[in-house]
């Protein structure tokens, strides 16, 4: 019964592994040099792409942060100097509540999101479905699990080459990141591209790949970001230890920042994808009858 339960296109036998080996053998022979150069020139600026735009997520943040820390100390002053401290703490006291009291309101305002998925996922199965699984991959993937501990793509991928290699600084910054999306969208485009250079009796998950592939691909780079941040989060802060590969000596304080800068960048590239996905389907639902 469980073996019938399990759907056949997820069911991999040696000889189907290798099978779809020599179909993509054949389909990369069939390619174009122009179209694989292309593509990996694509693929690079999506690398280049993804660091800048972590890069500019970092600066707002800490410029932000910089602004607030600036702004604090100086009105803090100010209150001392003018005999009105205790005014002061109770104005403080005062917008922090406001700030509590807003931040309430965007977890309910996207809590009341949720219905619109389950809709979307019954509407539009064949797009929701697959970002959704890719999400779930992707955030268990890059979290290394809820305990941030190990994983084959996790940040702890570096410990395959020992245990002096851990935390190193290629696999515990905002480099992962760009890294990863760059290489999980551009291998969904090379499916797209091969696709038309395959044997006509291929397997049929090339098929699935093509016609899905990008969803889930999308999906899985939100996921695997959103795990990562989590991941670069916990070992700033709750596992903190020094990263391995920076050429000048630094305290330990400025360890943790670096990640943790790097999980809260990462975190505000990913909620610009999801914003802008969202008001993507708005526009789409709008010129909808």
């Amino acid at each position: 019964m469980a073996a019938a339960a399990t759907s056949p296109y997820l069911t991999f036998s040696h000889s189907r592994t290798r099978r779809m080996q020599e179909e993509l053998q054949y389909a990369l022979r069939h390619t174009s040099k122009t179209e694989l150069v292309v593509w990996g020139a694509a693929s690079a600026g999506r690398f280049g792409s993804g660091l800048w735009r972590r890069g500019k997520s970092l600066y707002r943040i800490a410029k932000a942060t910089g602004k607030l820390a600036y702004c604090e100390v100086r009105e803090g002053i100010r209150a001392g100097q003018e005999g009105r401290l205790a005014e002061h703490g109770r104005d403080r006291a005062s917008k922090v509540k406001a700030f509590g009291t807003k931040a309430a309101t965007w977890i309910r305002d996207h809590a009341q999101e949720l219905p619109s998925v389950a809709r979307s996922l019954k509407d539009h199965p064949a797009e929701a479905a697959p970002r959704m699984l890719g999400a779930t991959l992707g955030f268990l993937s890059g979290s290394g699990g809820f305990d941030a501990n190990g994983g084959v793509l996790s940040p702890d991928m570096d410990l395959m080459f020992g245990i002096g290699a851990h935390r190193s600084v290629l696999t515990h910054t905002l480099i992962l990141g760009a890294a990863a999306e760059a290489t999980i969208l551009s291998f969904a485009e090379l499916a797209k591209i091969i696709h038309q250079k395959l044997p006509r009796d291929h397997d049929i998950l090339w098929d699935h790949l093509a016609s899905h592939g990008q969803n889930f691909a999308i999906g899985l780079a939100t996921g695997y970001g959103v795990g990562l941040a989590y991941h670069l989060g916990v070992d700033a802060t709750v596992q903190a230890a020094p990263l391995h590969g920076i050429p000048v000596p630094m305290p330990m304080e400025a360890h943790q920042a670096v990640m943790l800068g790097s999980s809260v960048a990462e975190v505000g590239v990913q909620a610009r994808r999801l914003q802008s996905d969202s008001s993507s389907r708005a526009l789409g639902n709008r010129g909808k009858p």
